[in-house]
Formats: structure tokens, sequence, C-alpha cells
């Protein structure tokens, strides 16, 4: 939603694959230096991919997707969701089944064995990631929003 706000491109892949289930990303330097500790994999439940808006930061690549993460001043975009939990990804897995059978999609099976691998670094990745944030963010900003 932030790339298409921003003005970039949002579409599906052009030969129709998705990212359903735990991919690679590769941090850029600047994703590096905003967050060291990046996973080897992370969540995505997905079809379509953006382009980098203009303006933004690069901070994270992919294969079939090549914009994973990106910033745009205070804000970040993320391709890939690090705030599933068990029950979202059951509830996902269920109800979202005909994902599965979608080009580059992973089965069931394949969620919960790569969440019980990479779920951890995951984790540990997000939290550093919005410590970092907050303390980042102005602090007149952060007053502003309480109000």
């Amino acid at each position: 939603m932030l790339a298409r706000q921003l003005g970039a491109r949002v579409a599906p892949h052009p030969q129709g694959r998705v990212e359903v289930g735990y991919y690679p990303v590769r941090p850029t330097q600047a994703g590096l230096a905003l967050c060291p500790d990046w996973p080897a994999r992370v969540y995505h439940w997905h079809g379509e991919g953006f382009q980098l808006p203009d303006g933004a930061d690069l901070l994270a690549a992919g294969d079939d997707f090549p914009v994973q993460a990106f910033q745009f001043g205070n804000a970040f975009g993320l391709q890939f969701h690090p705030d599933v939990t068990y029950a979202m990804m059951h509830r996902w897995t269920t109800r979202g089944c005909a994902r599965m059978e979608q080009p580059g999609a992973q089965s069931v099976h394949q969620h919960f064995a790569g969440r019980a691998v990479h779920d951890a670094a995951e984790r540990a990745w997000l939290k550093h990631f919005i410590d970092g944030w907050i303390a980042r963010v102005p602090r007149p900003l952060l007053l502003q929003a309480a109000e």
C-alpha cells in the first residue's frame, strides 16, 4: 500500500508466480546499516510485487520479487509478514489453501516446517527493527502521534 501511495507500480508477477511460504531475502548495505541481523528467510503471502518508489532506499531484495523492503523517510514498506502468528498461518493456509496451487507457492507442510526453522530469527529481527525505528523517530513526531 505504501509503495502505491508513493507512486510506484504494483502488479502481479509477470509469469504469475507468488511468494506463499518462507523465501530468502538479501539485505542491502542500507538494510544492514539499519538492522544488521536480517533473517535468512521470511514469511510471505502475496502474488503482487512493487517497484521501488522514487526517493526510497532499498533495504532488502529477493529473487522473484526484487523489492522486499524499503524506507521512505520514517516509513517502511515490507513485502513479507514478520508479524504472522501461528494462528494466522493456520488460518491463512486453511482458508487460502487455493493459494498453494499457484506457481512458486510452498505446500502447507513447508509453511509449518519453515516456521519451526525460521520463526525465532524473524521474530528477533522484528523486535530489533521496531526498537530501532522507535529510537530513530524524532520526539516531536512521537508526541504528535500520541495526542
